[in-house]
């Protein structure tokens, strides 16, 4: 299976379309590593050396893309360097390769072996990678038919929501309340009266009743939402926040995606309103082999006490069961943020993971690193408490 890299601004015509192929059977959906998704990012940003689209071809088709990025390392002065999966703004924004479902473990063989080939580092760091499904099992399979060595920095729980789950009627909050322990037997007592309270303190702060509206299709409701952003403390760049309206080339980029994806009806965007005001408001995205994936999501802080970004993204994940009803869906929702975690019913393992590819050096430092990493925090301590 021939093996080649290129740049994002070198990608032609032909091969977008044989992108998005890949992308429809994709063993593992990824929204973000979708040429609707990526493209019109690295077109708004310029180019950057580093990021290249691995791929692998066989008969004009592909049957495995890859944005990789060559990383550098230091632990306790040792230096090392990876191939690290890369994606647009990092987590929440997953960076899996997309892979055919029907060849996956000889796509994952192609791909190791013309990075080893093209003289890519020997590591492979899979960030927030996911810890079961078709992707992950024929990669596992490889490692153990060729030896290799691997090791997990860390393994997450994140918010998820399978296929099949109850549909409320998000489009009256009434008797989406009435019955919100059918429709989430997974809310504790104590949540489900947190949102109980959250629905009258919002109704009473913006003196109207409480609607979720699906504005998919208005490219007002678009901008509507790049203002709302914009905003709160994402449209502060000193508070770190990094608000579409504020990043130059940004909001043309935004608009690029969710037109490509709104004319294959992939994006979804919604919003919770009280009255004459709009509380919260969600963009979805669905990859090409399934899934919806969070993308971004805001909420106007003047109503902060009514907690509407719980609100919105509880009756969004009910939207989406009946939107949808046969897909899942992957908030994006980092495990730090527990009360917001909780408002989902499922979970799934993500995990950070180091595989070595190259021999038997490579497999030496992967095994040395927890070590290193040890002693690097040991010498920082104890540099820390020799200082006045």
């Amino acid at each position: 299976m021939p093996f080649r890299t290129i740049r994002l601004s070198e990608v032609s015509d032909d091969d977008v379309s044989r992108w998005s192929d890949l992308a429809a059977r994709a063993c593992e959906p990824n929204a973000f590593i979708e040429p609707e998704f990526l493209l019109p990012l690295e077109r708004a940003f310029g180019d950057r050396d580093e990021r290249r689209l691995a791929v692998v071809e066989r008969g004009g088709e592909w049957l495995a893309a890859m944005v990789i990025r060559v990383a550098r390392h230091r632990v306790a002065r040792v230096p090392y360097r990876s191939v690290a999966l890369d994606s647009e703004g990092g987590p929440p924004f997953r960076s899996h390769p997309l892979v055919d479902r029907d060849v996956a473990e000889d796509a994952w063989c192609a791909l190791l072996d013309g990075l080893r080939r093209d003289g890519f580092p020997p590591l492979l760091a899979l960030g927030f990678f996911p810890a079961d499904g078709r992707l992950h099992d024929s990669l596992m399979e490889v490692a153990a038919h060729r030896g290799m060595a691997w090791q997990d920095d860390r393994t997450d729980e994140w918010a998820w929501a399978h296929a099949g789950r109850p549909a409320p009627p998000v489009h009256d909050i009434d008797a989406w309340l009435a019955g919100l322990a059918d429709w989430y037997p997974h809310l504790s007592r104590r949540s489900g009266k947190a949102m109980r309270r959250a629905v009258r303190l919002a109704e009473q702060a913006t003196e109207g009743r409480l609607a979720y509206e699906d504005l998919s299709g208005s490219a007002a409701a678009v901008a509507q939402f790049i203002e709302l952003q914009a905003s709160g403390w994402k449209g502060d760049r000193h508070r770190g926040g990094a608000a579409i309206a504020r990043i130059p080339g940004y909001r043309q980029a935004f608009e690029q995606i969710v037109d490509a994806l709104r004319a294959e009806g992939r994006f979804h965007l919604s919003a919770l309103t009280g009255g004459e005001r709009t509380l919260h408001m969600a963009c979805v995205v669905r990859g090409r082999s399934g899934t919806w994936f969070g993308l971004l999501d805001a909420f106007d802080e003047e109503f902060a006490a009514a907690s509407p970004g719980r609100l919105g993204r509880l009756l969004l994940s009910g939207r989406l069961a009946g939107l949808d009803p046969d897909e899942a869906f992957d908030p994006g929702i980092m495990p730090d943020y527990a009360a917001d975690t909780a408002m989902f019913p499922d979970r799934r393992r993500f995990v950070y993971r180091r595989v070595s590819f190259g021999g038997a050096t490579s497999a030496m430092l992967l095994r040395a690193l927890p070590t290193l990493t040890r002693l690097s925090a040991t010498t920082r301590r104890m540099r820390g408490s020799a200082s006045p």
